[in-house]
């Protein structure tokens, strides 16, 4: 963001070329939607085994680096950074570096928003995510 012009297309999944990817794994430099996820680290021990993180819920075209304290947005740095510069109140939003998961994204999608509900005031949630639709333009 930052004042460069991103297109917000959504990234194809590297393996099917057809679904949104919505998961990153480092060791396979792949991008991969959640039914390919799914395939390709269940083919073997080795694969199962490699981490995963998120892709930029803002961006989608970057892996995660930080999720949001008040929505467990996955956010890259530079969509953070640009949040987190929007106003006084966007400051004061916590973010911690994003968790790596191992299990199928479908399984753990579920699990990171559920693991952060009913924490946070919806003061803070409806904030959070009044900022995020600002940076998606929408």
């Amino acid at each position: 963001m930052s004042g460069e012009s991103w297109s917000l297309t959504v990234k194809p999944c590297d393996s099917c070329k057809t679904a949104a990817a919505t998961v990153f794994c480092r060791a396979d430099s792949a991008f991969l939607c959640v039914a390919c996820d799914g395939k390709v680290h269940a083919a073997n021990k080795l694969s199962s085994c490699h981490a995963r993180v998120w892709v930029c819920e803002v961006y989608e075209q970057t892996p995660a680096a930080v999720t949001w304290k008040a929505d467990a947005a996955a956010l890259c740095s530079a969509c953070d950074a640009d949040i987190h510069s929007a106003n006084p109140l966007a400051r004061r939003y916590k973010c911690f570096p994003v968790v790596h998961f191992y299990d199928a994204a479908s399984a753990s999608k579920t699990s990171r928003s559920s693991a952060t509900a009913g924490k946070y005031s919806e003061e803070e949630a409806e904030a959070a995510s009044w900022l995020l639709l600002l940076l998606r333009g929408e």
